[in-house]
């Protein structure tokens, strides 16, 4: 609950009516809300969902490297909702591509933690601009950062 307790005790309102703000765990999966007067008991199931992302934000650090087996970019999808924010550990799934082919690899990749999650990138060898896409899981929402391998 909002008061961080597993229970609140509230008072019941002229209408007699009673409410209380049920607080979203940091795991998904379902609570059970009891709710007791007069020594009679209710019970409901409240199902709390993964919180995806309306934008991905990706970032490179650097976005220019020279050719190399072991040129390495750091990438930063920021994973942003309009409301709220994304649920720490959300998948995060990288692909990179010059002209339409799949190219350079992958490495580190880490799932959302503060709506950030971030893969190490290897471009490879050859030359020439590369599109890094990022998306989540569950969704089709992506985002994409241009990256330059320089000869």
């Amino acid at each position: 609950f909002s008061n961080g307790q597993n229970s609140v005790v509230v008072n019941v309102d002229a209408g007699n009516q009673a409410s209380a703000d049920l607080q979203s765990p940091s795991t998904i999966g379902t609570s059970r809300v009891l709710a007791t007067i007069n020594g009679v008991t209710r019970e409901v199931s409240v199902r709390f969902e993964r919180a995806l992302p309306d934008a991905i934000v990706v970032t490179a650090n650097p976005d220019v490297v020279a050719a190399s087996d072991t040129a390495k970019i750091v990438i930063t999808a920021t994973l942003l909702r309009d409301i709220g924010s994304v649920t720490d550990g959300t998948l995060v799934m990288f692909r990179a591509e010059r002209n339409g082919a799949p190219v350079g690899r992958f490495t580190n990749i880490t799932r959302t933690t503060n709506g950030m999650a971030t893969a190490d990138f290897y471009p490879g060898t050859s030359a020439g601009l590369i599109t890094v896409v990022a998306g989540a899981q569950d969704t089709n929402v992506t985002g994409s950062v241009v990256v330059e391998v320089t000869p």
